[in-house]
């Protein structure tokens, strides 16, 4: 059997492994760096730029103290190697430290390979140093440690070079076989023995038996279906909390349009805001049943609300110069609070309101009506201004064009027959920016800022979740 077949007998067919020499692997980290070693025309790493990157003082010497610390009282080790230069520089580095290390390469005479061959079989010496000569065809059931020396992208060589320590013969007193992987730094790519049960390649392995380390890849690869279900399983909540939030902003729209389309009825009727003809001569825009405002123009807003204890509030939000920076309003900042009728929050009486001076700065509460006249011009908020009567111009009327909660044409026609006024336009506008659409840029807001503490608490799981790592 050549080694290939050992090899894949031993990762297909477990219940097989009596047939072999059993194989401990180990892995060890090297210094050896391969990012810049390029490709041959086979797709392998090029025999020059490789020899040039491993043989080296520190990889060496790695190499060496691996098989001190880890295999030396294995009788036959066979040490893989790049090219004639790298067998010869770990001959002599193993002579160095007193290992009876000899060398076996295509140069070799035929008289002293077969020498040297019969010497190693017979246990004369521990450390046969060689490079593509005893990859596959040759055997020697002796063999009880390969040191993988040779970094490379072909799992065939890698199974061969295996292979060669996993023949099981009797009576040779070999016992099982020390895989030693001198394993190098790169990204990807290269083939190491725990690539070849679907691990890491960069896993560091101690001494493991197939079986750990079939465990270890089952492991791995549970952890990775966990992990990827998660993942499926937040894509689909994601999914479906977009559903939601498309369906609710869908609501959301229609209820408006809805109640535009009924802003519109009355326009058409004339009967806009009733309720306060008969108690203000400004121009307030109901938004809903609690909720009141009045638009000065481009200089800010009043605005008339309840609180949680039906008392009405009254805030003004001031326009700021633009030479201050892109933010364009104040604060809301209380004009009265504690009301308790909307007439009287709206035009306000003449008799004393015991309110706390820190939300009602005036000692009696006079008319918001009169507030405002006194803070804003008259033809900016009044009713009757003669501006409110004029035909809308373009530009307002593209405004309710772009929402589209009615068709262009409804807009054009109805614009060009003097029912769009600038007056009920400018009381649209204030109702859209002001009602739904503003509460729905509020909870679309609202959701992004979610959305981002989801993505941070995301963030911190992952940091924080125990993988599955390097055995050492």
């Amino acid at each position: 059997m050549n080694g290939l077949f050992l090899v894949e007998l031993l990762l297909r067919a477990p219940a097989d492994w009596d047939r072999l020499s059993p194989p401990r692997f180990t892995a060890v980290r090297s210094s050896v760096d391969l990012t810049g070693v390029r490709e041959d025309a086979t797709g392998d790493f090029d025999i020059r730029g490789l020899g040039q990157a491993v043989n080296t003082y520190m990889a060496n010497q790695a190499l060496i103290k691996a098989w001190i610390d880890r295999a030396s009282e294995r009788k036959s080790t066979l040490v893989f190697c790049i090219d004639i230069a790298h067998v010869r520089s770990i001959m002599l580095k193993s002579r160095a430290h007193g290992i009876d290390a000899r060398d076996v390469t295509s140069k070799t005479s035929t008289q002293v390979h077969r020498e040297c061959l019969k010497e190693f079989k017979a246990g004369k010496f521990p450390v046969m140093v060689t490079c593509g000569v005893f990859t596959e065809g040759t055997d020697i059931p002796n063999i009880d440690c390969i040191i993988l020396a040779r970094p490379t992208r072909s799992r065939n060589l890698i199974t061969q070079m295996i292979g060669r320590g996993l023949r099981k013969l009797e009576n040779t007193g070999e016992t099982d076989c020390h895989i030693i992987d001198m394993v190098a730094n790169l990204s990807h790519g290269v083939v190491t023995t725990p690539t070849l049960f679907g691990l890491d390649p960069d896993m560091v392995v101690n001494e493991m038996t197939p079986e750990q380390m079939f465990a270890v890849a089952a492991k791995e690869a549970e952890a990775r279906r966990k992990t990827e279900e998660g993942e499926r399983c937040l894509r689909d909540d994601q999914f479906q909390a977009e559903q939601e939030r498309a369906r609710v902003e869908k609501e959301m729209w229609k209820k408006e349009e809805a109640r535009l389309e009924e802003d519109i009825r009355k326009l058409k009727e004339n009967r806009t805001n009733q309720v306060f003809y008969s108690i203000s001569r400004l121009a307030w825009v109901s938004i809903g049943p609690t909720k009141y405002i009045l638009s000065c123009g481009r200089n800010g807003h009043i605005t008339v609300e309840t609180d949680s204890n039906e008392w009405y509030n009254v805030e003004e939000v001031r326009a700021l110069p633009l030479e201050l920076g892109r933010v364009r309003w104040t604060w809301s900042k209380p004009i009265m609070s504690g009301i308790e009728q909307l007439d009287l929050a709206i035009r306000g009486c003449w008799y004393y309101f015991p309110l706390p001076p820190n939300l009602f700065p005036l000692t009696w509460s006079y008319l918001t009506d009169t507030y405002v006249l006194k803070t804003y011009p008259r033809h900016l908020v009044a009713r009757s201004a003669l501006w409110r009567k004029l035909p809308a111009s373009d530009q307002q009327v593209e405004f309710p064009k772009k929402i589209r909660f009615r068709g262009d044409k409804d807009w054009e026609d109805m614009g060009n027959s003097g029912e769009l006024t600038k007056g009920k336009v400018g009381d649209i506008i204030t109702r859209v920016k002001h009602g739904t659409v503003r509460l729905f840029s509020e909870k679309k807001k609202e959701q992004k800022n979610k959305e981002k503490e989801e993505a941070k608490k995301l963030m911190r799981r992952q940091r924080e979740e125990v993988k599955v790592g390097s055995i050492v």
